[in-house]
């Protein structure tokens, strides 16, 4: 399984957060330390809150579960740095989940990795709604923006024939056979980003991409951005 989450850093802005009555209702008290404490305690709340919702979005492909961000305790190994990648274990059910952070003045990008799995991939994009074909409001735009951006890293990563679906809100990626790919994917969009991560389960033989180690990540981002450490 695997889930990810990114959120744009424009729209976490410190000063409301500043009430811990707020703070209190999605983190534990732990956290409510661990951001009061940061030296960027809007980054950190935002690295919270990504680890939270890729964990919830995991979890959530197996079994159906509210989201109740207090529920998913996070715990960094060490305290939290712009331009830096990091690793968070989120705990939800007595269930610990590893969380691989990639932190850029920009963005926070989450993704959530089952013990199952033994290659993920994904990539994040800025979001051109110049370039998008839709018309409608700006939640389908971003859905189409996510969706191609999907369509790129399964060109880049995945054998052909392979596509996307849905089963219910969760994406899934399948072959034109209709037989399931078991490739695992997430989507995630926020402000002007969207990011998407895949994930090959072990024993999955069929198309799993070589090289590169565990984890690879990349990022339109890196183009202009240098602090970017994907």
């Amino acid at each position: 399984m695997i889930g990810n989450d990114i959120v744009d850093l424009h729209f976490i802005d410190w000063p409301p957060y500043q009430h811990v009555g707020h703070l209190e209702r999605v983190c534990t008290s732990e956290e409510v330390r661990t951001v009061g404490e940061a030296e960027k305690p809007s980054v950190t709340l935002a690295a919270l809150w990504a680890s939270k919702e890729a964990v919830y979005k995991l979890f959530s492909r197996e079994v159906p579960c509210p989201f109740i961000p207090r529920l998913f305790a996070v715990r960094f190994g060490k305290p939290v740095r712009l331009a830096a990648s990091e690793t968070a274990i989120v705990s939800y059910g007595g269930n610990p989940t590893r969380v691989e952070l990639t932190i850029t003045d920009e963005w926070v990008h989450a993704t959530a990795i089952s013990p199952a799995v033994q290659v993920v991939r994904s990539k994040t994009h800025e979001i051109d709604a110049s370039s998008l074909k839709g018309r409608g409001p700006v939640p389908l735009q971003e859905s189409e923006a996510v969706r191609s951006l999907a369509a790129e890293l399964a060109s880049r990563y995945c054998e052909e024939g392979v596509f996307q679906d849905f089963q219910g809100r969760i994406p899934v990626l399948k072959y034109k056979n209709g037989d399931d790919a078991a490739i695992e994917v997430s989507f995630s969009h926020h402000g002007r980003f969207a990011a998407v991560a895949m994930g090959w389960p072990i024993g999955n033989r069929r198309g799993v991409p070589s090289g590169g180690g565990f984890i690879d990540k990349t990022s339109c981002w890196e183009e202009t951005c240098s602090t970017c450490t994907a």
